[in-house]
């Protein structure tokens, strides 16, 4: 496991660590300038239908902004560089997370396959 940036914390005890993220600039600039997620994860078994998902979460965890990009179907291994906007309702005390969600239409709700948090209070 490669998580470059630090301290980073598990989202709970039952949910599988991201392999690899990270971000530059850390710590994030002022609203609307742009940091770049570098994204390396292997699933295994595939998921069928992937959401990768960027949030900012409060002191408390609540979500104040989140972005998400679809992954092709049957996707059990991506690298992705994703520029991104530091978003205008970012709080002083924030945390980072980013997971990887199934949302086959099996599915009830979304499934978390992986998740990591950057908690920067």
């Amino acid at each position: 496991m490669v998580n470059a940036n630090l301290p980073w914390m598990a989202c709970d005890e039952s949910t599988l660590v991201m392999y690899s993220t990270y971000w530059s600039p850390d710590p994030l600039g002022d609203v609307g300038t742009i940091v770049t997620f570098t994204i390396q994860q292997p699933l295994d078994p595939p998921a069928v239908d992937g959401i990768l998902e960027f949030a900012f979460l409060d002191a408390t965890n609540e979500t104040t902004s989140t972005v998400t990009y679809n992954l092709p179907p049957n996707t059990s291994n991506f690298t992705f560089n994703i520029p991104m906007l530091v978003p205008q309702f970012l709080p002083s005390q924030y945390i980072v997370q980013v997971r990887v969600l199934e949302t086959s239409k099996q599915l009830c709700d979304p499934l978390v396959l992986c998740c990591i948090r950057f908690p920067h209070l």
